[in-house]
């Protein structure tokens, strides 16, 4: 009531100093100058209820012209609005409206239509606010304002897509980005294309949705827009949110949410508190959520979002219901239903209905959670019908209203019947339509129902389908665990046990420690790997990588791999080679060695004695492995379980042999990738053959042939080194003096470059056969003066060397137009290998022992040395939080820590060179911490 006095006495005040400014006119006009100050002034006051009092005071003292009256009223409006009093927004915006149509002012007219339909448009006053779209759009003219029009055909759209009409939607987003595309920038066309993809999430096109807001994320980073940035971060995390993917939606809104904090948006803070405690909730931890939910209830209330206050509730008695804390819960969802229905947000009140029936039947009222959970049913069946009959309706008002419109021009056209019976042949015209209409929605309605009932029962079976299901999943997800912990737990007492003893120990008996460690070490290992590849099978991300591969040397790495456990068993482990050496085939070298030593373990963890054979043949264009054993043999009727992911023959193999369940479910899957397959044939206590075929696959480089010798021989006896000129562009000091040690032990003339800029420079004068090229560098990067190269017509080979060892960073790099990549660590082979086929020479005799005797020692000692600089370095750059600094120091460290052989310093240093790279700052200060640590203990040891 307070409010109405306060708009009353607001327009008495208006009409007063319109009397005045027409009858007593002013002495002195409120200038330019003035007003603008003033209506600053009111903008800047914190608390908007009086800077709402301001407002209208300013009315009061001052005499204004017409474009003042309309600008203070839009501001006083924004005010009325933040004080959650819409109907004096509204009447304000109107009043303005009526004072620039009197004067003639048709742009400001059509701006303040604008600014009230996007208020209607916010208050989910749909209809109303495209009324006021529309009052703009017909103001303005497309030749003179094409962008304005552009924005009211994309504020129209979104109306559009909000009350389900998504063809009209589609149709204003296209008039929008049709003009756009001529008179537009690039921002215009990102925004029209963000509205398309909000349309693709409307119609639950998700992997399109997700697709095309990346992108508009990829662009407003581009432009620097950090409000559009951090809208597009919030819709990204609906997105994922919609698609079932709630990790990535948690990811998303929380960036959406630093974003605002940064902006110092309380009124978005809230919303996106609210979307992370609902995400929460879905992810199982409530404490987090509650947490959110109750930050977002308190900025609700400060900013006057009343969508985000409602949601806070609801997301706070979701997780108190999850907690076990009903009483509080069943209080928060009953302040949660009363602002939903307050608010006349009625889908909103339907699904909290449904919440408020569990609640009441945890807390023992079944009877009338029972009652609230029907009524629920009852809604929403009841907002799908009249949902669908609405647009059922509007259609068939459309397409008769055409049918009339027709049947009324034929009717005119005979003037010659008298009037008298034109109208009596459209009354009957038109009862007879209304009969026929009534009918027909009558069936309509019928159908649908009858239609919506057996949707209803389709889904509810489906649902217990997927109950059963996901009970299925966790009984198999808990048994894995147990195996995994079981089978890493084992090894870890071992590791922790013998360090102990190494920390307490003189150096008598540390050798056999640091065997045993290094042993169970190698043991997790190879279970986290196999856990890591299956879930990059599962995802599809898993590659196959062919090349050429001598088998009988792979079989000869498996034997001398088994050879020493066999022994000690007392197992014989037999050879059979049925077909002549050298035997090269095309193949993925790491996975089939994965797969047969799968195969070998098993048979050696289930054989106590007799033999392992290993046989190797070639059938129809097949190579064949078969691993045959003696030991306890497999049950016929769990041939098929012992492939699938989890599983072993039965129970007790866990409790007796160990194991996680994964190896042979891994095995298949990566034989099926290569093309071929896994088979077995095996009797309970007489032993098991299981069979591995592959196909010999052809290679473009190799076409006559499918099994054949290599494609690049050794070198001669008398070619014992490489010729030719090598150029390094390498940042790292002591990363620069191993590669050009490696080098130079091959033969090649190395001309050493500090970065990408003295590259181009040395290139230019010595015209290299051959340059290696760090990525990362100061000044230029290894990518522009590859750039710069290429412009200069610089045609020799010029090879990636980077830490980033990654398949896709690697395909990114040929994509840009290096010629080949080499990882950080070197893997003396295939460098020598890359290098000499880059020189158009075969690899030297012994190359690989060459470089592995190599020595470093001083290298190392020189990289350890310089740590203590390093360490005061870093340290300066955490203190003034300088993170482009920390990352370029981070990452030329650890490329240098991975050469030398200091894994745990190089993973810290690229997680956080990850981090810094992502924008993902929240847990740095932590691995930093733990990497100034490493680096000051591996500098204290060396002085020791």
């Amino acid at each position: 009531m307070l409010e109405r006095c306060k708009i009353l006495v607001f327009f008495i005040v208006l009409i007063v100093t319109c009397f005045n400014t027409h009858a007593h006119p002013p002495n002195k006009q409120y200038s330019h100058e003035q007003f603008k100050a003033a209506t600053l002034k009111i903008e800047a006051i914190e608390n908007k209820a009086l800077a709402l009092e301001e407002a209208i005071k300013l009315f009061n003292h001052h005499s204004l012209s017409a474009e003042q009256i309309i600008s203070l009223s839009t501001v006083t409006a924004s005010l009325y609005y933040i004080n959650d009093d819409l109907s004096g927004a509204i009447e304000t915006l109107e009043y303005a409206i009526n004072i620039a149509t009197d004067s003639n002012l048709v742009a400001t007219t059509a701006s303040v239509q604008k600014t009230l339909g996007v208020m209607l448009h916010y208050s989910r006053l749909n209809a109303r606010s495209l009324v006021a779209y529309n009052k703009a759009i017909a103001l303005l003219d497309v030749k003179d304002e094409p962008l304005k029009v552009a924005n009211l055909y994309n504020n129209i759209g979104l109306v559009h897509a909000n009350i389900g009409e998504l063809q009209q939607a589609m149709d204003n987003y296209s008039n929008a980005y049709a003009l756009y595309e001529v008179h537009g920038s690039d921002v215009d066309r990102t925004d029209s294309y963000y509205n398309m993809a909000g349309l693709h999430l409307h119609l639950e096109h998700f992997d399109m949705a997700i697709k095309m807001i990346t992108s508009v994320i990829r662009d407003r980073k581009l432009y620097q827009d950090k409000n559009g940035l951090a809208n597009a971060y919030g819709d990204l995390g609906s997105a994922y949110l919609k698609a079932g993917n709630y990790q990535q939606a948690k990811v998303f809104y929380e960036k959406s949410l630093l974003s605002y904090i940064n902006l110092k948006k309380n009124y978005f803070i809230a919303s996106q508190h609210h979307n992370v405690a609902e995400v929460e909730n879905l992810l199982g931890d409530t404490r987090s959520a509650i947490e959110h939910a109750t930050l977002a209830i308190t900025l609700s209330e400060m900013t006057g979002n009343s969508y985000s206050l409602i949601g806070g509730y609801h997301a706070l008695a979701v997780a108190q219901y999850l907690d076990g804390d009903f009483d509080a819960a069943y209080k928060n969802i009953i302040s949660s239903l009363a602002l939903a229905q307050e608010k006349q947000i009625s889908d909103w009140a339907n699904d909290y209905l449904g919440l408020k029936a569990l609640i009441q039947s945890a807390r023992g009222e079944t009877k009338a959670g029972l009652f609230n959970l029907m009524q629920s049913i009852e809604r929403l069946h009841r907002e799908k019908s009249d949902k669908l009959s609405r647009q059922i309706v509007r259609y068939q008002d459309k397409t008769e209203a055409n049918e009339l419109a027709r049947k009324l021009e034929s009717l005119k056209q005979r003037e010659e019947l008298a009037t008298q019976q034109r109208y009596f042949v459209v009354f009957v015209l038109l009862l007879l339509l209304i009969i026929v209409f009534t009918f027909y929605r009558r069936h309509i309605h019928l159908k649908l129902q009858r239609r919506l009932t057996r949707l209803v029962a389709q889904r509810t079976n489906e649902l217990e389908l997927l109950a059963d299901d996901l009970k299925q999943a966790n009984l198999v997800k808990g048994q894995f665990l147990a195996n995994v912990s079981h089978e890493i737990r084992t090894p870890l007492t071992s590791i922790i046990g013998h360090a102990q003893s190494l920390v307490s120990r003189d150096v008598t008996g540390k050798n056999d420690d640091a065997k045993v460690i290094l042993r169970n070490s190698i043991h997790v290992s190879a279970i986290l790997n196999d856990i890591l590849d299956l879930s990059s099978i599962e995802v599809n991300k898993l590659k196959i990588s062919y090349q050429m591969q001598e088998l009988h040397v792979l079989v000869e790495e498996i034997r001398l791999l088994y050879h020493s456990a066999a022994k000690q068993k007392g197992i014989e482990l037999i050879i059979d080679h049925q077909q002549a050496a050298p035997l090269q085939v095309y193949t993925d070298p790491t996975r089939l060695k994965q797969i047969l030593i799968n195969l070998c373990s098993n048979a050696l963890k289930f054989t106590h004695h007799g033999h392992i054979k290993i046989s190797l043949s070639v059938v129809d264009n097949h190579f064949i492995f078969k691993i045959l054993d003696t030991g306890i043999g497999i049950k016929s009727e769990t041939f098929r379980a012992i492939f699938e992911r989890f599983t072993q023959a039965d129970s007790s193999i866990n409790r007796r042999f160990g194991g996680s369940g994964i190896g042979l479910y891994l095995s298949l899957e990566l034989a099926h990738m290569m093309g071929g397959d896994i088979s077995v044939v095996s009797e309970v206590n007489e032993g098991s053959e299981f069979t591995l075929t592959l196909p010999c696959l052809n290679n473009s480089a190799y076409d006559e042939e499918r099994c054949q010798s290599p494609s690049l021989p050794l070198a001669s006896p008398n070619n014992v080194s490489l010729q030719g000129t090598v150029l390094l562009a390498e940042d790292h000091d002591d990363n620069r003096q191993l590669i050009t040690r490696l080098l130079t032990a091959l033969g090649l003339h190395v001309i050493q470059a500090h970065d990408g800029d003295e590259a181009i420079r040395l290139c230019e004068k010595h015209q290299p056969d051959l340059i290696l090229m760090d990525i990362q560098m100061p000044n230029i990067d290894g990518i522009d003066a590859l750039n710069a190269l290429r412009k200069r017509e610089f045609t020799q080979p010029i090879i990636a060397f980077t830490a980033n060892s990654v398949a896709n960073e690697f395909d990114y790099y040929l994509e840009l137009g290096f010629d080949d990549c080499l990882s950080k660590p070197i893997d003396e082979v295939k460098f020598a290998k890359t290098i000499s086929h880059y020189l158009n020479q075969h690899v030297p005799k012994e190359a690989q022992a060459m470089l592995s005797n190599i020595d470093f020692s001083d290298l190392i000692d020189e990289f350890i040395s310089s740590l203590p600089d390093e360490h005061q370095h870093l340290l300066s750059l955490v203190a003034v939080s300088d993170y482009d600094g920390i990352y370029r120091l981070v990452h030329r460290l650890s490329g240098a820590a991975s050469m030398f052989g200091f894994e745990v310093m190089a993973t810290l240093g690229r997680e956080i060179s990850t981090k810094i790279h992502e924008d993902e700052l929240n847990n740095i200060s932590s691995l930093l911490q733990k990497l100034l640590a490493m680096m000051a203990q591996t500098s204290a040891a060396n002085k020791l």
